[in-house]
């Protein structure tokens, strides 16, 4: 369902269908009210395409960086007969990574918080045959909706989601690198301010406990007010 730019509610502002009309306010006057869910083929084709785009550009924008507003952590223990076809290496353990998971940042040891060296397979991530449990952290592919604290990502999104449609609807090669160049500026500004903000709040943190350790150990005065 399409409408005109002034009917989109302010409640809206956090969802799916708001990313994408900010990347068609980029390209066209034209936004959506609704777009279908997967297999859907009711509502105009404007609106179907734009929910299959969507989902790719949605994905490529969150692979392509460790976003600090998308990134978890997940503890994983292995399972000796869940493993990935094929797998005949010996000396290492698998471990099943979950269907949402979009970037692997680090892998660490939850007994010792020691890093690592692991290698991807489709689902799957192996590691030295040490067994016991490890610590994945990674990016996820969260909901639209966790991300309204962050919309400077939203943004690049949006972005990303310009261009895809841009190159779609057969946009001559000006018209393309025009929006790749928005969406790569948008993407850097994004997450520049993303590891800025995260820095910001581990110095406080760490200013804090400071503050609580001086506390713990202050002696009590003796004989004054």
């Amino acid at each position: 369902m399409t409408q005109s730019p002034g009917n989109l509610g302010a409640d809206d502002r956090s969802s799916k269908e708001t990313i994408v009309n900010n990347a068609l306010a980029l390209i066209t006057t034209e936004l959506v009210d609704t777009l279908p869910g997967p297999g859907d083929v009711s509502g105009d084709s404007f609106a179907r395409d734009l929910a299959r785009l969507f989902d790719d550009a949605y994905d490529e924008v969150l692979a392509a960086r460790a976003w600090p507003s998308a990134t978890t952590r997940l503890a994983l223990t292995a399972n000796a007969s869940d493993q990935p076809d094929g797998a005949e290496i010996m000396g290492v353990s698998w471990y099943r990574i979950p269907e949402s998971c979009l970037r692997i940042i680090r892998v660490c040891r939850r007994d010792s918080d020691e890093h690592v060296h692991f290698a991807r397979m489709g689902q799957f991530v192996e590691v030295a045959d040490r067994g016991g449990v490890i610590i994945l952290e990674y990016v996820d592919r969260v909901d639209p909706q966790a991300l309204i604290g962050a919309p400077l990502l939203r943004s690049a999104i949006s972005a990303r989601l310009a261009f895809r449609y841009a190159r779609f609807k057969g946009a001559g090669a000006r018209e393309r690198d025009k929006m790749y160049a928005i969406y790569e500026d948008e993407e850097r500004r994004a997450f520049m301010a993303e590891v800025s903000q995260t820095s910001a709040r581990r110095a406080r943190r760490s200013r804090v406990l400071e503050v609580m350790a001086g506390a713990d150990h202050r002696q009590p005065l003796i004989g004054g007010d």
